[in-house]
């Protein structure tokens, strides 16, 4: 049997055909509480952290050069916009010569509201695209608990900016706080939506092992977290954003190029400190996964030094399919867990109104984003399930 429904979203806006490269900035002016990212604080030298970028893009490049032209790029951290527009538009440049560029290449840069604003219009001219502002909350007392250093009218800011010289904008939104009441979550959607930006990305607060809270013994109300997300989502929904996967919300189509290339099994290479790569399986090459050398001292000694490379058998590669895409309103598709035509495998996910299946394609619902985890495992069982008559036909 097979249920048929209108699709949750429309296609994403890349293909597992597009490629995209994400640069690593490590440095940061402190270390928020709840942040367990690849960072460090101190001085650095920046150009000599662009020059380890272009020594790791020579040595790494050519395999990636089988892609093609350059559908996004983005510099994360860490806060890149500590770094001078200089480097970065040197490090465009290079990758601009390297792969060359789509026409509707996007290229991002991550800014922390408390930065000058004077590097906008020089990313501008240096071909950025669009800027992610962590924003974080726009309650002056939030901001004071996650750590950050800015007050919430230097975030609107930056967003005006952005826009004055043509940029995309993206602002992150952490919700969840301990003691957050509704009141004070819709404020800070609130003041998002009132500068018109096109995509927010909302965050439940977590405290990972490691990290200044966990540390502290700070605890989250899981609880109130979920309760918090269905009034979050329809006060976006309202305004005009379409939550397209977990943590994202676009309106105007402003769907963010750079992280779809993830969810779709799309290559993409990490240059940079602990940057993450991913390079698809072709006929001379297996299906692998990379980390750049962490260390930033090390780094700098030997940019193109790996932490850990992994290859990844079929098995492996559609479990993390089924994992990322279940994670967006695009699904994965149906012949990923059922090769024959039937429901039966998973039907009871159907019943549960976690998914529904269209035109060949397995969705999440409006509810089933909320339980995307849930869903990737109960799939990848039925995949297994799937798959056992045919290991048994072999057996003696």
């Amino acid at each position: 049997m097979r249920m048929s429904r209108r699709m949750m979203g429309s296609s994403p806006p890349v293909t597992a055909h597009d490629f995209g490269v994400y640069i690593h900035f490590p440095y940061c002016r402190r270390v928020c509480p709840y942040c367990d990212f690849n960072v460090r604080t101190g001085r650095f030298d920046g150009a000599q952290y662009r020059d380890a970028i272009l020594a790791e893009l020579d040595v790494r490049s050519p395999t990636y050069t089988q892609f093609g032209h350059l559908s996004s790029i983005y510099f994360g951290g860490g806060t890149p916009s500590l770094w001078s527009p200089s480097d970065v538009g040197h490090i465009i440049r290079a990758l601009r010569q390297r792969f060359g560029q789509r026409p509707n290449v996007e290229i991002t840069i991550e800014a922390n509201p408390e930065d000058s604003l004077s590097s906008v219009e020089q990313w501008a001219l240096a071909g950025v695209t669009r800027v992610s502002i962590g924003g974080q909350s726009a309650v002056q007392e939030e901001l004071v608990f996650l750590g950050r250093g800015h007050l919430p009218t230097q975030t609107t800011a930056w967003v005006k900016e952005a826009q004055t010289h043509g940029l995309d904008t993206s602002v992150d939104l952490i919700y969840g706080l301990p003691g957050q009441t509704w009141s004070s979550l819709a404020r800070s959607i609130e003041v998002l939506v009132a500068t018109e930006t096109p995509h927010i990305s909302a965050y439940a607060l977590t405290i990972p092992s490691g990290t200044h809270f966990f540390r502290r013994k700070v605890s989250v109300d899981h609880d109130g977290q979920a309760n918090l997300l269905p009034q979050l989502w329809a006060k976006l929904n309202a305004a005009g954003y379409t939550r397209y996967e977990v943590s994202s919300f676009a309106q105007r189509k402003k769907v963010a190029r750079h992280n779809s290339l993830y969810w779709v099994g799309a290559p993409y290479l990490g240059l940079g400190a602990g940057a993450h790569s991913y390079f698809p399986g072709d006929e001379t090459q297996p299906t692998s996964r990379r980390e750049t050398i962490r260390s930033v001292d090390k780094y700098l000694q030997n940019p193109a030094s790996a932490e850990f490379e992994e290859s990844l058998d079929e098995n492996a590669k559609r479990q993390e399919a089924i994992m990322v895409g279940m994670r967006t309103v695009w699904g994965v598709p149906l012949k990923l867990i059922a090769p024959t035509d039937t429901l039966l495998p998973f039907q009871d996910l159907v019943d549960d109104g976690l998914i529904v299946v269209h035109d060949d394609r397995i969705v999440p619902t409006r509810r089933g984003l909320d339980f995307a985890d849930t869903i990737a495992v109960g799939l990848a069982s039925a995949l297994e399930n799937a798959e056992a008559p045919k290991d048994r036909q072999g057996t003696p």
